[in-house]
């Protein structure tokens, strides 16, 4: 298992960025060449606010990390809307009006209600539960078939998102099935710490800048 851990997301993302170059991890096929992969690492982030990979190169675009936060927020699928600030997008997540996979639809409405608004009121009603997850693998429309090819280009790499509340403060962890860490991993912090903010600020009293932590679990490749 590896830990990366820190107050700032640059820092854990350099952190995972030398231990996947001394280290090597083992090497896996992919739709884009082989990979190297670090199984069952986890990022824990304490400062979600600090949520910017600042030292990649080249850069990240900081216009479409945000587009993504708003497409997610407004529960869109439309790859229009992204490809216009990202181009490159559909070589990974494919061709068409809309993205199979998106973030936001999953979790707006594909389920048939709206699971961020459902997940603010079950924690401002019971601040205790352990029962809030915020699900986007959704296993009717994302299984490989039986002969193991992916239904899709675009299958959902964030599998679900688990939250608490604990002393005034939003817990978030989210969990990854595959993620690459030169070009997942750096927006998935923005984007899922964005929604962490979001809600917190909804919340009565919640509080996100101390000692509240965001935890991925993901495997990291490149």
């Amino acid at each position: 298992m590896y830990l990366f851990e820190g107050d700032r997301a640059d820092d854990i993302w350099r952190e995972a960025v030398l231990t996947l170059k001394n280290q090597g991890g083992s090497r896996q096929p992919s739709r884009i060449g082989f990979t190297r992969e670090l199984l069952t690492a986890t990022f824990v982030l304490r400062n979600p606010r600090e949520r910017w990979v600042a030292t990649r190169e080249p850069a990240l675009s900081v216009a479409f990390a945000i587009v993504e936060v708003v497409e997610i927020v407004n529960g869109r699928r439309d790859s229009r809307f992204l490809n216009f600030f990202n181009p490159a997008l559909p070589l990974f997540a494919g061709r068409g009006p809309e993205y199979h996979g998106a973030y936001g639809h999953r979790l707006r409405s594909n389920f048939g209600f709206d699971q961020i608004h459902r997940a603010f009121l079950a924690l401002q009603n019971n601040p205790e539960s352990r029962q809030v997850v915020l699900q986007m693998w959704d296993p009717s429309i994302d299984y490989p078939n039986a002969e193991g090819a992916p239904s899709a280009p675009d299958i959902p790499c964030n599998v679900c998102s688990l939250l608490k509340v604990r002393n005034g403060k939003l817990h978030w962890t989210q969990v990854v099935r595959s993620n690459d860490l030169f070009r997942g991993v750096p927006y998935n912090f923005v984007q899922f710490t964005s929604l962490q903010e979001i809600m917190a600020g909804w919340g009565a009293g919640w509080d996100l800048t101390r000692r509240s932590a965001t935890v991925f679990t993901c495997t990291k490749t490149h």
